[in-house]
């Protein structure tokens, strides 16, 4: 999975492949794209928004391997996922809380299926 870092000074984030809302200020957290693999936020790094079937049971054999005394990384997590035509966008929320989120989206997900 590539991993691509953006530094923005908003909320808002669309699917690239779908073009729906994944979060927008204004309307609150959406997550509407059938793409979106995951979402995770810094300031609930063991509490994501949203985790696919595909990514559930890493996530928890993740979760089970993390020191009791140490919070998760989602980064850290998401470097060890295989999935090519996935990628992880690392949004560093600059403007608005100075919060980092890490959104996943399938790339090759078929809009026409």
């Amino acid at each position: 999975m590539q991993i691509v870092k953006l530094r923005l000074d908003h909320l808002n984030f669309y699917c690239p492949v779908t073009g729906e809302p994944i979060c927008n200020v204004e309307e609150g957290l959406m997550l509407e794209s059938p793409a979106l693999k995951g979402y995770w936020v810094n300031l609930t790094p063991d509490e994501p928004y949203y985790v696919s079937l595909e990514l559930t049971e890493r996530w928890k054999d993740y979760l089970s391997s993390v020191h009791e005394d140490d919070f998760p990384d989602a980064a850290e997590f998401l470097a060890t996922i295989d999935e090519p035509n996935w990628v992880a966008f690392e949004c560093e929320y600059t403007g608005v809380s100075g919060d980092t989120g890490w959104i996943v989206i399938d790339m090759n997900y078929d809009v026409n299926a």
